[in-house]
């Protein structure tokens, strides 16, 4: 693309991306990152994911670049770099799209190890992510730090008390992307709930495991995992959901409520508001896909939404039950 921001040039870029007319040499990075804002500002977050997946694999196919497990199209490169260029974009909005463009390839997502600050080089070159979206390790790098940071916080402390005042005692519940434990899941714990906790960051599990011991707690990714392959009275996601890519946040869902016995109870956190920013720990791109879209994810896996909440920490909360 060179440095060349105007609207009609980038146009006349992606006419020829698209009619497959674009030599090799010049779909760089720059030009990647071109493309996504391009179809991100027409087409949404959803809409540009789907049209880059298939236009990547036509123009590789087009220059002789095999799409293959070591070569061509790359599914988790594609998926984050959309999310990041997403998060950039919602802080552009004022200045148009070429503003946007010009601040974007300014950003640190025009370097090519952007990714590497989330993965391991043998994670990111991996067949399995060259494939399917992998999710990211960033959480276990800030473990230790984070731990730290949240020591003693009694954010969300009150909604969670209130919320689980509908629990029998002793019922089944799942802590989902547990983290190191909390006042939160102190809150659970003292009342009689039976633990079962997953997280994807040893140094967190080992941290919730010491904290509860008496929980049943696996280090698993949230999107692999079976999820101890049992139903739950209730399922908490606190500060999870909007960590994963849109797609990975509607499969949970539909897995969360068929995991829930009759009667049980899921509650999460994600902003009311339809938006997308850098997670302040892990830098991460992080996606909320608001409370509408979520009302009626809810109600098409057949749970109902109860209620909305916030708490003391501008933490926005979705109360479902399976009827």
């Amino acid at each position: 693309m060179g440095t060349n921001y105007d609207t009609a040039a980038v146009a006349a870029f992606i006419a020829d991306f698209e009619a497959l007319r674009l030599p090799r040499e010049r779909w760089t990075h720059e030009a990647h990152l071109t493309a996504g804002l391009w179809y991100l500002w027409r087409a949404g977050h959803d809409g540009a994911l789907l049209e880059l997946r298939r236009r990547i694999r036509l123009h590789n196919q087009s220059v002789g670049t095999p799409n293959t497990d070591d070569s061509g199209y790359h599914e988790t490169i594609t998926q984050l770099y959309v999310d990041g260029i997403a998060a950039h974009a919602e802080a552009c909005l004022d200045l148009g799209f070429d503003g946007a463009l010009a601040s974007l390839l300014a950003s640190p997502l025009n370097d090519p190890k952007w990714p590497l600050n989330f993965y391991s080089r043998d994670e990111l070159y991996s067949v399995q992510a060259r494939r399917e979206w992998l999710p990211s390790t960033a959480w276990e790098r800030a473990a230790q730090p984070f731990i730290r940071a949240v020591q003693g916080s009694t954010i969300g402390m009150e909604v969670i008390r209130r919320w689980a005042k509908g629990l029998r005692q002793g019922a089944a519940l799942l802590d989902l992307g547990c983290g190191p434990g909390s006042g939160r899941s102190d809150v659970l714990a003292e009342r009689g709930a039976e633990l079962y906790a997953l997280d994807a960051a040893p140094t967190f599990v080992a941290a919730y495991q010491t904290r509860y011991p008496h929980a049943r707690v696996r280090c698993e990714t949230i999107e692999g995992s079976d999820r101890f392959d049992r139903h739950f009275d209730a399922v908490i996601a606190w500060g999870l959901l909007f960590l994963l890519p849109g797609e990975s946040q509607r499969r949970l869902i539909e897995r969360l409520a068929q995991s829930l016995t009759a009667g049980g109870r899921l509650l999460f956190t994600a902003p009311a508001k339809a938006c997308a920013w850098f997670d302040l720990t892990t830098g991460q791109p992080s996606r909320s896909l608001g409370a509408r879209a979520y009302a009626e994810l809810l109600c098409a896996y057949g749970l109902v939404l109860q209620g909305e909440y916030d708490d003391d920490g501008d933490n926005h909360y979705y109360d479902a039950r399976r009827p």
